[in-house]
């Protein structure tokens, strides 16, 4: 790999984990439904005190751990990169720039999730194509296409994905929180965010001439 594309995958990179802590906290705040992990991280946040980035860290590196073990290969550990860039993403998001700001109007609720749901596809497209580290949700969908034996990435991300509202609704039910963060949105996400960011990919590895993954 030449330097110059070395450079470029990494400001790819940057702006991947930059946009998709915006992009997770639109849709946080857009009240239609927070995506599947994050709806597992705000719920969490109703039995103990973690804030959102807190509680998006504490998970994405106990699955990391998990696929670790798994693959018996401790290089998965540079997963940990991503995971600490997402954690000051999701701070100063969640905390610095909308703080205790939730929409309100049925208009801004609409337009926070569906910008919501296109800056995260094309932010989490963005880490893919730039060949670095992976986040530790893709990492497990891998491993369970190995363990499945299902051969299609985002079949399999769907099927992570709807365990993870399960967890996030176990999560609300047992803070006496009913489904917490969980709501009809969830589910549109669970079930897009594999082909949306399938389409990211496309269009922007072919613009930026970048060979997908």
């Amino acid at each position: 790999m030449s330097k110059k594309r070395l450079v470029g995958n990494i400001l790819i990179y940057l702006f991947g984990i930059l946009i998709t802590g915006l992009g997770a906290n639109l849709i946080v705040r857009s009240n239609l439904g927070s995506g599947a992990w994050d709806a597992v991280a705000k719920n969490f946040g109703f039995l103990f005190p973690a804030n959102f980035a807190v509680a998006a860290t504490i998970f994405s590196s106990s699955i990391l751990i998990i696929v670790v073990l798994y693959n018996k290969n401790p290089k998965f550990l540079i997963g940990f990169v991503p995971i600490i860039g997402m954690f000051f993403s999701i701070y100063f998001w969640d905390i610095i720039v909308f703080n205790d700001y939730y929409a309100a109007t049925l208009l801004i609720k609409v337009l926070f999730f569906i910008t919501g749901i296109i800056v995260l596809s094309f932010a989490l497209g963005s880490i893919v194509i730039s060949t670095l580290p992976a986040m530790a949700y893709d990492e497990l969908t891998i491993m369970f296409m190995k363990i499945l034996k299902i051969p299609s990435f985002f079949k399999t991300r769907i099927l992570i994905e709807l365990f993870a509202v399960a967890l996030a609704i176990c999560f609300g039910l047992i803070a006496k929180e009913g489904l917490g963060f969980v709501s009809y949105g969830t589910i549109v996400i669970s079930i897009l965010i594999g082909p949306l960011i399938s389409l990211q990919m496309k269009w922007m590895s072919k613009m930026l001439g970048q060979k997908r993954v």
